[in-house]
């Protein structure tokens, strides 16, 4: 399989979707071996005149706490891969981080292996 990478200077909704659409592939470079294989997210939709990504991620057993719900630091990790990937998309190659993420939580997220986390990014750039 060939990736498409982001060295690449081509911007297009089409090349958003090929991009994120390869996300959870093993061998897919961005993956490392990383966060990315074991939280085995799965391209939703994405609207690049927008800026915007929604990335699937399910809850699996592994992930949740003692009580049965969803770790909290999973949730906030799903969080910042998707962020980080869409900022990623838009800078190309070069490296993005996170500087500071905070949520408040309002109720466990409960259901194993049943619950989808949902994350929509709108990502908004100065000029």
């Amino acid at each position: 399989m060939e990736f498409i990478t982001l060295k690449d200077e081509i911007n297009s909704q089409e090349n958003m979707e090929q991009w994120l659409s390869q996300l959870g592939h093993p061998d897919n470079p961005i993956s490392n071996n990383g966060v990315l294989l074991h939280l085995e997210p799965h391209f939703v939709s994405c609207d690049f005149a927008n800026r915007e990504a929604t990335i699937g991620f399910e809850a699996l057993e592994w992930e949740l706490n003692p009580g049965g719900s969803l770790h909290g630091g999973i949730i906030m990790t799903c969080f910042d891969v998707s962020f980080g990937l869409t900022c990623h998309y838009f800078a190309k190659q070069h490296m993005v981080t996170t500087v500071n993420l905070t949520t408040t939580f309002l109720k466990p997220a409960e259901g194993c292996c049943s619950t989808l986390v949902w994350v929509v990014y709108q990502l908004s750039l100065s000029t």
